[in-house]
């Protein structure tokens, strides 16, 4: 066997594995328990990907020399958005499933805001302007940049709210825009660091010091979220959490809590270990799973063990593409 058949058997081996998964979790706990799983991994990738758009048009408009430590894989990870996008296409046909206002689901009902159509229009507007500045967030200037900070500013927000929140249209966070802003940089910054390379040592410190404030930003933002909402003591708030902590729930929650912060806080804050890039790549191997279990906690609240399979199944299908652009720098977009 020859080392290019090789390779791209290796490539080629994650989503075959996680098609495999799929199949048998379907058959063995129905269809409808894999989706709100799906659902968390579509957006772990989405946020890595959106994030590192973010990262790139942050620096076309203020400078730095962090950005030369990471660049190329910030670009290419941007790059991969379109294709991420799409990976959101199968949740539609489960809607009704996930968001019980859709129309079919046994609670729908009507209302200005959640309809289909509307959640339709702004989800295509968001993905389809994500997308666009995820092919060209690289090579943005200032003007360009900000008017895409501008737009993601204000999607951002509405796709916390479609796409995680409604799924108990009863309950409200006006911070949770700004959480899933942070976590999309967080998570992008760390995805990133993955293939970051020893270049400019001042350049490399940089990006372990944004590293280590993008983890203390998620985590800071979601305690405040938790606890002024729990001590309001709404019902209608309370319904959302309740199911989030059982016995699986807080588990989750306390893995996500030390695998993407504790961890990577402890790792970090030497600070001979941020201008290394082999400290960098271990302190974002658990970011990157703490977040993953922070999205599943927040869309599979009761089945957390196959949302947590199905979750890891959606970067897996992903995973020819991220390795194909991580070598060659060529998005496999359509």
């Amino acid at each position: 066997m020859t080392t290019a058949t090789t390779g791209a058997a290796r490539i080629w081996l994650p989503p075959v594995v996680a098609a495999v998964l799929l199949a048998v979790l379907a058959l063995m706990l129905g269809p409808r328990a894999l989706v709100p799983g799906w659902l968390a991994g579509w957006l772990f990738c989405l946020c890595c990907c959106i994030g590192a758009s973010v990262w790139l048009m942050i620096h076309a408009v203020t400078g730095g020399r962090w950005l030369g430590a990471g660049r190329a894989g910030l670009a290419r990870l941007a790059a991969l958005t379109p294709l991420a996008a799409l990976a959101g296409l199968p949740l539609l046909l489960a809607a009704a499933q996930l968001y019980p206002w859709w129309p079919g689901a046994e609670s729908a009902r009507g209302a200005l805001y959640l309809n289909a159509p509307a959640f339709l229009v702004r989800g295509a507007v968001m993905l389809g302007g994500w997308s666009l500045i995820g092919l060209f967030a690289a090579r943005m200037g200032r003007g360009a940049a900000t008017i895409g900070l501008i737009f993601h500013a204000v999607a951002v927000s509405f796709a916390g709210l479609d796409w995680i929140l409604s799924r108990a249209p009863e309950f409200g966070s006006t911070i949770f825009g700004a959480v899933v802003a942070a976590l999309q940089l967080a998570l992008a910054l760390n995805a990133a660091a993955l293939a970051l390379r020893r270049e400019d040592p001042q350049a490399l410190a940089d990006w372990g010091g944004l590293m280590l404030a993008a983890v203390l930003g998620v985590f800071y933002l979601v305690a405040m979220e938790v606890l002024v909402i729990w001590s309001g003591n709404l019902p209608q708030n309370a319904a959302w959490y309740l199911p989030r902590l059982d016995d699986a729930g807080t588990a989750v929650a306390g893995v996500a809590l030390f695998g993407g912060v504790v961890l990577p806080f402890l790792l970090l804050l030497p600070s001979r270990n941020r201008a290394d890039p082999v400290w960098l790549r271990r302190a974002a191997l658990p970011v990157l799973g703490g977040g993953m279990l922070y999205l599943v906690w927040l869309c599979a609240p009761g089945g957390a063990g196959a949302g947590l399979l199905a979750a890891l199944s959606v970067p897996a299908l992903l995973a020819p593409a991220w390795l194909r652009i991580l070598a060659t720098g060529r998005c496999p977009c359509p």
